[in-house]
């Protein structure tokens, strides 16, 4: 029964598919003489079968399974924008007995032709290509600055709704094409489920697939709403920020018990807190004389600290003393020692002179100054006369010779003496600041910080002992709590206005409705029903009296889901590429006559809208079971596993007995 008896339809008004194979290729070299399988599609109805007539008698026939019909399906996505085209291990199969080959397409992109050519090993020298108005064999001889591959992808990603994307979730054209055509499995599980991680297909994902994955079926079909976006993001910045709230009220009810176990906890490693009974009032006294002892402890630690402090100023100060005399007395010693060096003047003016010069305006220890001093101006008198050539010996008798001797040893003593004071407040300076000092300060420090954390531990242990047990009001839970009212009450308004919004598609969902009913009554019988609620979620669901239920039911409602969902879009204005791919739909326990009954509608459909050359859809489903002879005209493609040349590579790729692919 064709579809638009069952409906009052508007008309179609899609002049052709958005998107359109017209033919795929196989090479196993860069050449167009190396083509060695090539399949042509149409618009509308379209069906590659892979004969389902094993013989039990040869173990290498193995009907239509294992004939590469999947294969087919990946390598025109893999043209189509997806980077693998089968998973990683029969990639490498491929690859090895097609080291050189490619794969080529031509296709319909909003009325423009297009050629896409792709190697089955991508690499420098091996990259896409792709033009605009060509024919598959030209990109063979296509010069690279002629290369519209770029351009190729931009229009692929036109095919996307405009502004379908949101700040919470970016989609591209990859998002669609995993609906328009899903990996095998997926078409059994559930309306939503679009690829499988064993296909290895690369295919983004976002991380909540179901809401995203709807979102994505309302913008295709035109169901959603102006502001749905907006409301969208809101509603998911909104809900954000209540999952956060919601977790701290949830804190804030079992805080003052995780606040009391810890507070007493603490300050039972620090005070004599060992037995508090529940319930009743804190021994604030005993904690009072505990932090008092505490705080007694503090002050005798920063009294020692600071006597300390003022050892080390004094042990300074001794040792800048004996420094100065320790200067004084070397500066001394040198002009008397020189008064004695020779007797042959130097060349140059005497270092003692020029030393004795240096300090004569100065106070000897005698508090006289050094050029009033009588030993100093013999000592100064004598070096001037031998830098003038004088003999000491001349100038100086014996009892003045020890004399000056005398004062030179006790000028050697002072310096000694002046010496080890010296060293020794360096010493104990070097003790008290490296070692002492920091062992107070630190202790001093400690205690300071042990003081501090028992007074936070008690004012928490108050406060939640009176929460828990004094009936006080839990101010954090109950701020926590407001909040959450506050943001489930905006929640509710976000809610409101996108069912408010939403409701003005209703005209649309039941559009899609009507064409989902249609499709389930002449598939599945005249008593059947099929319904699409388009509300808060998206649902397509069958009911039918007396229908096998189960994963028949389920794969049904998929597909036609599917079907339902392109032929609304392509009588209207909605963003549907009118592009569709089911790979071998028969699956769990559909009767045959289901199936038949869905390729023989399929077809009427195809007809009834323009058939092969006018239809504006185009849909593609892979197959082992032989559609109904009426229907022959559709196969564009009939592969079979004997002999090897009905194989889609026209030869084995993998030994008898191995796992093989569907």
């Amino acid at each position: 029964m064709p579809l638009l008896e069952h409906q009052q339809a508007r008309p179609i008004s899609r002049v052709s598919p958005r998107l359109w194979l017209q033919r795929l290729a196989l090479f196993s070299s860069f050449s167009p003489a190396a083509k060695f399988q090539e399949v042509i599609f149409t618009r509308g109805l379209n069906l590659i079968v892979g004969l389902d007539f094993p013989d039990p008698d040869r173990e290498d026939d193995f009907g239509g399974h294992s004939v590469g019909k999947t294969t087919l399906c990946r390598l025109i996505r893999y043209c189509l924008g997806e980077p693998t085209f089968s998973t990683s291990q029969d990639q490498k199969l491929i690859r090895e007995n097609f080291p050189h080959g490619w794969v080529g397409c031509e296709m319909h992109l909003d009325g423009e032709l297009w050629s896409v050519l792709l190697p089955f090993e991508r690499g420098m020298r091996a990259e896409p290509h792709a033009g605009e108005n060509e024919a598959l064999e030209d990109l063979f001889t296509q010069e690279k600055p002629d290369n519209q591959y770029l351009q190729y992808q931009q229009t692929l990603e036109a095919l996307m709704p405009p502004d379908i994307s949101r700040a919470d979730a970016h989609f591209a054209w990859r998002h669609l094409l995993a609906w328009l055509m899903r990996d095998q499995k997926c078409i059994q599980d559930n309306f939503w489920d679009w690829r499988t991680p064993e296909s290895e297909s690369g295919s983004p994902q976002h991380r909540s697939r179901k809401k995203e994955s709807e979102h994505l079926v309302r913008s295709v079909l035109g169901l959603l709403a102006g502001e749905e976006n907006k409301l969208r993001e809101e509603l998911a910045e909104l809900q954000g920020s209540l999952k956060r709230a919601e977790e701290a009220a949830s804190e804030a009810t079992i805080l003052p018990e995780l606040h009391k176990n810890m507070a007493l906890r603490q300050l039972r490693n620090h005070s004599l807190l060992f037995s508090v009974k529940e319930s009743e009032p804190l021994p604030e006294m005993a904690f009072a004389m505990h932090l008092a002892k505490e705080e007694s402890r503090i002050q005798a630690l920063e009294e020692e600290y600071n006597h300390l402090r003022a050892e080390l100023a004094s042990a300074e100060q001794n040792q800048q003393y004996w420094k100065s005399v320790r200067e004084r007395q070397q500066a001394l010693l040198a002009p008397h020692k020189g008064y004695l060096d020779g007797l042959r003047p130097p060349k140059a003016e005497d270092p003692n002179l020029a030393a004795i010069k240096e300090v004569a305006d100065r106070e000897c220890p005698a508090t006289i100054l050094y050029k009033d001093c009588q030993e100093v101006q013999k000592v100064w008198n004598a070096l001037e006369q031998k830098s003038r050539g004088v003999d000491l010996a001349s100038v100086m008798s014996e009892k003045e010779y020890q004399h000056v001797i005398t004062i030179i040893a006790g000028l050697e003593r002072t310096l000694r003496e002046a010496q080890e004071n010296e060293t020794k407040a360096g010493e104990a300076g070097t003790e008290l600041r490296e070692k002492k000092i920091p062992i107070i300060y630190k202790e001093l420090m400690a205690a300071h910080r042990r003081l501090d954390a028992q007074k936070t531990q008690w004012d928490i242990l108050k406060e939640s002992w009176s929460i828990l047990f004094l009936n006080a009001p839990n101010t954090e839970l109950q701020l926590a709590t407001q909040a959450v009212e506050k943001l489930e009450e905006e929640r509710g308004n976000i809610e409101m206005s996108l069912s408010i919004a939403r409701h003005e598609n209703i005209e649309k969902a039941a559009m899609v409705a009507t064409r989902f009913d249609s499709l389930v009554k002449n598939v599945i019988g005249a008593k059947s029903s099929g319904k699409f609620l388009a509300g808060d979620e998206i649902a397509f669901s069958v009911s039918a009296k007396g229908a096998v239920g189960g994963d028949a039911m389920k794969v049904l409602q998929t597909i036609l889901g599917d079907f339902a969902s392109m032929l609304y879009a392509i009588e209207g204005a909605e963003m549907h590429p009118g592009f569709l791919v089911h790979d071998s739909p028969r699956q769990a326990d559909m009767s045959i006559a289901w199936y038949r009954r869905l390729l023989t509608h399929a077809a009427e459909v195809s007809e009834s809208a323009g058939g092969k050359d006018d239809a504006p859809f185009q849909y593609i489903i892979t197959t082992t079971t032989a559609p109904p002879e009426i229907l022959k005209t559709y196969v564009r493609k009939d592969f079979a596993s004997i002999p090897p040349e009905k194989l889609l590579f026209k030869k084995r790729l993998i030994p008898l007995q191995a796992n093989f692919e569907e």
